[in-house]
This record gives C-alpha cells, structure tokens and sequence, in this order.
C-alpha cells in the first residue's frame, strides 16, 4: 500500500506593515512641526495676551511646552477678542487645540507611528496655525504635508505592487509544488509497484525450483526402491555436480543406466 502523504496548506500572500517613513525623519518632522507650533503660539500669545506672556515670564517659544501653550491659551479663548481666532473648520475651539497632543506625545516619547499617522498630526498642526492667525508657518506645514501625501500615495502603490507580484510568484510556486507533488507520488508507486512485481517475479523463480528439486526428489526414491541402491546426490554448491543428476535423470527415462552405487 502506497503510504499517504499531508495534504500542503496553500501560501497565502503576507500583508505588508502600513506605509512608514524611518524613524530618523519621522522625528524631524514632529520635532520641527513642534517648534515651529511653539512659535506660533509665543506670537499670537505676544499680540493677544502679552500680559500673560510677562507673567509667566515666557519670552521665548522654547519656555513653556507645546500642550502647556495650547491649554493656556484654550483658557484664555473667552477673553480674547472676537477676531484674534480664526477657526473655520468647524471643530470646536478646544477641540483644534487639543488635536496636536499626539504630536508632541510622539515627538517626546519617540513613538514610531505610520506615515498616515504622521500627516494627520501635520495636518492638525496645520489647522492649529491657521486658527492663530499664522498663515506664513502653515503654508510651510503645507508643504510638509503635500510632501508627505505624495510620498503615501506612491508606498501604497509600490506596497500594491510587491503584493500582487508576490501573489503570482506564489500561485507559479503552487503550480510547481503541486508537479512535484505529483511526480513524488509517481515515483514512489513506481517503487512499491515494481517491488511488488519483483516479488511475483522472485516467488515464481523460487516455485519452479522448488518443483524441479521435488520432481528429482520424487525420481530418486523411486529409483532406489527399483534397484535397491544409493542414488549419487547432488552438491548444492556445484552446478556441475546438479547438472550430472538431472541428465542421469533424464538417462533413466530414456532406458539409459544411472550411477548407483550399491550399499
């Protein structure tokens, strides 16, 4: 019986990590974006609430953090004049300012975060700056993240690429293990097959020489109960010795005299 083979679990095609960018620049584009929101804060703080700013003794952008300058400023939102704000993008003013918290958690822990991840956070920091009034820095924001939507949009194109060229590549190496597969399968009946008929082929050598060993055994006793006498037996080592026997045994079918010796 041909033994069975496992059945071969089909390869399916591994997903690749969403679109990333290496640490090193991730970072720069946090710490930069950062400061450049840091920036934008000390200004509209200086125009806005400048007695705040000489309070706390701010008199740089690098003095306070960028979550302590945005939750200072939420607060400060009720007594600022109607136009020092220009938040049109419908989310409520706490909402934009809280937005960039992910940004500078990132940026301080240094947490690897996908490169959609990253333009989201730009993208906050973009709306932050134009709610402050700072078309200048969120025009450079733009650029940033302009730059990062291209570079997105073609690493989905290439991860798409690498998958579908993988899926092929995949299905050919089914294809071939399935071949060889098959030819193993052949090939192992073909050896259980022909040591079978091997077999046959050894049990019917064996049967015919059993037979003839009989036959002679058969013609030797009665032989000697005819002539009372010692039949010269074969050597089972020497050919010659076999040979002799039988045409003595076919000498005395014919009439012709056979060696006994008698006892």
């Amino acid at each position: 019986m041909v033994p069975e083979f496992p059945i071969q679990v089909e390869s399916k095609v591994p997903s690749l990590r969403p679109a990333s960018i290496p640490y090193n620049v991730q970072h720069l584009i946090l710490i930069t974006t950062q400061r450049l929101l840091e920036e934008c804060c000390l200004d509209f703080a200086v125009k806005w609430a400048p007695t705040m700013v000489e309070s706390k003794g701010w008199d740089c952008a690098e003095a306070a953090e960028l979550t302590m300058w945005t939750k200072t400023l939420v607060k400060l939102s009720d007594e600022l004049p109607a136009d020092a704000g220009f938040n049109d993008s419908g989310m409520p003013l706490s909402t934009v300012f809280s937005s960039i918290d992910s940004l500078r958690h990132s940026a301080v822990h240094r947490l690897p975060t996908s490169a959609q991840g990253i333009q989201k956070m730009v993208q906050s920091a973009i709306r932050l700056a134009m709610t402050l009034g700072d078309n200048t820095r969120a025009a450079i924001l733009e650029l940033v993240e302009a730059g990062l939507d291209r570079r997105i949009k073609d690493m989905k194109l290439n991860k798409n690429f690498l998958e579908n060229r993988m899926d092929c590549q995949l299905q050919m190496i089914r294809e071939q293990r399935k071949e060889l597969d098959r030819k193993e399968n052949e090939a192992v009946s073909a050896m259980f097959r022909e040591d079978i008929e091997n077999k046959v082929l050894t049990g019917s050598i064996l049967e015919t020489l059993v037979r003839e060993a009989f036959s002679l055994h058969n013609h030797w006793e009665s032989r000697l109960k005819m002539g009372n006498g010692t039949l010269l037996m074969p050597d089972k080592n020497n050919d010659d010795s076999i040979e002799h026997v039988r045409e003595s045994s076919k000498g005395a079918d014919l009439g012709d005299e056979v060696d006994i010796f008698d006892i």
